[in-house]
């Protein structure tokens, strides 16, 4: 499947293929996938709505604020809870007051969900370049083959949310994980395995990017700006995990991204079979203002965990595409890098 649902029914999404330009941009080492919170909830983890209200409840806890004002902010949209709450949780950092007052606190996983939910693995391998705005840890277990041991998986004893394949990353596949776009550097787009924290994560707290003032500064960054740029240039980009209540965040990677660098945006997103009289106008909306071409599903049967069918379509076909950088990407990326010193030099 590719382009815009034109059908009178949802595809099933056993049956959601890779389009033709997405295995092209692999085989020239130009995939990039983006994965976003929805796949982090299919582990239980909370949308960012719930982290929002999970971080209030928690200034309650400790007294920070009463029950009065937990009451009225919880009325306030989820970028003013989460900057309001947030300047209470990095205080924390410096001291240490309170045990729950951490985003780590926030998203733990169960050690048994991670035995039965294997969409990480899934996508893992796809082998490309990986970018996410999430917080949490598990993609980075993934890619390091710690979620999923190697071996055959029962899908009957996991309900259909796994393989019968060996889903496991393999080693020799080692990734660099970078914790922020502050620690990227221009140089990891001429890697085929990376994955960029595009916001912070888990491993440094203090780096966490999640008020309205952080994302400001982190995109308003011209530096982080260019490396936006470096990162979009040329490739063919799929969002997996996003929808409609996180257009915010990607509105913001977009405006700092250059539009005209020449890249490809396309977003797996699930829908229900009522939802088909929406598609056309979704479809208009991403594509007109976003530059983003919706591959759409339906998740009647399995709910979010369709997307489990569909990672595993697209890493059976991806996982012997991916290639690193051609040379004229590498070519381009070392020019640039040239101008960059010379300038520095100036």
């Amino acid at each position: 499947m590719s382009g815009p649902t034109t059908k009178n029914i949802l595809i099933d999404p056993k049956d959601v293929s890779v389009p033709p330009e997405i295995k092209e941009a692999a085989i020239m080492g130009n995939l990039t996938i983006f994965v976003g919170n929805g796949v982090s909830r299919l582990y239980g983890l909370p949308s960012w709505n719930g982290l929002a209200d999970a971080m209030l409840k928690s200034l309650v806890n400790n007294k920070q604020i009463n029950h009065n004002t937990h009451e009225l902010l919880l009325k306030y949209p989820i970028k003013t809870k989460i900057s309001i709450a947030d300047r209470f949780f990095k205080q924390n950092l410096a001291t240490g007051a309170y045990s729950d007052m951490y985003y780590g606190s926030m998203l733990k996983v169960d050690e048994a969900v991670k035995k039965k939910i294997f969409t990480y693995s899934l996508i893992a391998k796809c082998g490309c370049k990986f970018i996410t705005t999430n917080y949490d840890l598990l993609f980075a277990e993934a890619l390091n083959g710690n979620l999923v041991e190697t071996g055959d998986i029962n899908r009957a004893d996991v309900e259909n949310q796994g393989s019968q394949e060996k889903i496991a990353v393999k080693k020799s596949q080692s990734y660099e994980v970078i914790s922020s776009l502050n620690d990227f550097s221009k140089t990891n787009v001429l890697e085929k395995n990376f994955l960029v924290h595009l916001h912070g994560s888990l491993s440094d707290e203090s780096k966490i990017v999640a008020s309205t003032a952080d994302y400001l500064n982190l995109y308003s960054n011209e530096d982080n700006r260019d490396k936006l740029t470096q990162i979009f240039d040329k490739q063919t980009v799929v969002f997996i995990g996003y929808g409609l209540d996180e257009l915010e965040i990607l509105e913001f990677i977009f405006k700092a991204a250059n539009r005209e660098s020449g890249s490809q945006f396309y977003l797996l997103l699930s829908l229900l079979s009522h939802e088909l009289e929406v598609i056309q106008h979704l479809e208009q909306y991403y594509k007109e203002q976003l530059n983003v071409t919706l591959l759409t599903y339906c998740r009647d049967q399995e709910g979010y965990l369709a997307l489990n069918q569909v990672v595993e379509n697209w890493a059976k076909e991806l996982e012997g595409l991916v290639q690193s950088p051609n040379q004229p990407f590498k070519f381009r990326v070392l020019e640039g890098l040239m101008k960059d010193h010379e300038k520095a030099d100036l």
